[in-house]
């Protein structure tokens, strides 16, 4: 309760309170807590984290934990949540006695936002230096969650309960925000793709790359479970299983806007599901092979290493040969979205013409 209070303190315009013996209306950020209800002003804020706290157990699953866990964070210009997040994040995590290592992986350059190219940067840093990774947005803050190492898990999607989707999971595959894995799993399947610009997608993506290693693919591994012999078992339990998520109430995340603007990266996402929609049908069909050539391995090495008091960061520029033909800088080499549809589309077309022949 005092670290979450003490964020509040920090991080919510709250006029006039006074928490930890400091005044709120002292700091003004420009974040607020993302949820239904509008959590900017002091009544709502302080009546849903209070009906949160109530229900949060203690934690000791970790205690005298030896292996030392990686948070990477993909991140680029939103500067007031980065500070919430490195205020709260190294308190919550040494209330779990987890050791730990965070490492901030910020984007250079005009190019459009790569999130699953950084991640790809934070991992080839963090895995030579911890023993298991986290990949964490910079806006997801943990209110009832476990880091904790477990022997024998591969992966565990943790994120199941955010406050901006008013603590549901947006849809029954949804495994973006903070997603917890091994090395050794993220090695063999060559992390995420390169290939996913803007906003949406990559996570989508990175999920059905893991699907197809674990189990085959998505329908693959639901059946496995759901076919079990026994009662019959509940969707969402499947796909808790399937994503070894935490119990119910175990995955609970504050979601911090900001006001940044993400209008640069919304006319790309149509190509981004495209491209999705593309690779599960490739996965389908067992023919997919192009994420041994697109991922960790084609991600390019350097960036400068920033030792902080309280994290690493690494400033990194994508490489020339993964750009498309578009910068928010350079209109010459502006994207055409139409053409980039266009070559969907055949993929599209030719795959009817496969299945009229067969």
């Amino acid at each position: 309760p005092f670290l979450l209070l003490f964020f509040i303190r920090l991080h919510l315009s709250l006029s006039h309170c006074f928490v930890v013996g400091i005044p709120i209306d002292e700091f003004r950020p420009s974040v607020c807590i993302s949820g239904p209800a509008s959590l900017c002003s002091p009544g709502p804020v302080l009546d849903a984290f209070r009906e949160i706290l109530e229900s949060v157990p203690e934690d000791t699953t970790s205690l005298r934990q030896v292996e030392k866990l990686g948070i990477v964070v993909p991140y680029r210009g939103r500067p007031d949540q980065l500070t919430a997040f490195l205020t709260y994040m190294p308190s919550y995590l040494k209330s779990q006695a987890i050791p730990f290592k965070i490492y901030i992986v910020e984007q250079q350059g005009g190019d459009l936002f790569n999130r699953g190219w950084l991640l790809n940067k934070g991992f080839q840093l963090a895995q030579k230096e911890t023993d298991y990774i986290v990949f964490h947005d910079v806006d997801m803050l943990p209110l009832n969650v476990s880091y904790a190492y477990v022997e024998g898990r591969q992966f565990a999607h943790l994120a199941t309960e955010c406050s901006q989707f008013n603590f549901q999971l947006p849809y029954s595959r949804y495994c973006g925000g903070v997603f917890m894995i091994s090395s050794q799993t993220f090695l063999s399947f060559n992390g995420y793709s390169n290939a996913f610009w803007g906003w949406g997608a990559e996570d989508d993506d990175f999920c059905l790359r893991l699907m197809h290693h674990s189990y085959g693919g998505w329908s693959e591994g639901f059946k496995s479970i759901k076919e079990r012999p026994g009662p019959n078992i509940p969707e969402k339990e499947v796909f808790r299983e399937l994503l070894n998520r935490p119990a119910e109430g175990r995955g609970r995340f504050m979601s911090v806007s900001d006001a940044h603007n993400k209008s640069e990266h919304h006319e790309y996402t149509r190509v981004n599901i495209a491209r999705l929609e593309m690779n599960e049908r490739l996965f389908s069909k067992k023919v997919a092979r192009h994420f041994l050539s697109d991922g960790l391995n084609t991600a390019g090495r350097g960036g400068e290493r920033v030792q902080q008091d309280t994290h690493v960061l690494l400033k990194a520029k994508i490489p020339e040969h993964l750009l498309p033909n578009r910068t928010l800088n350079d209109s010459t080499r502006f994207f055409n979205i139409q053409t980039e549809e266009h070559h969907m589309e055949n993929f599209k077309l030719s795959n009817k013409h496969v299945k009229a022949n067969r």
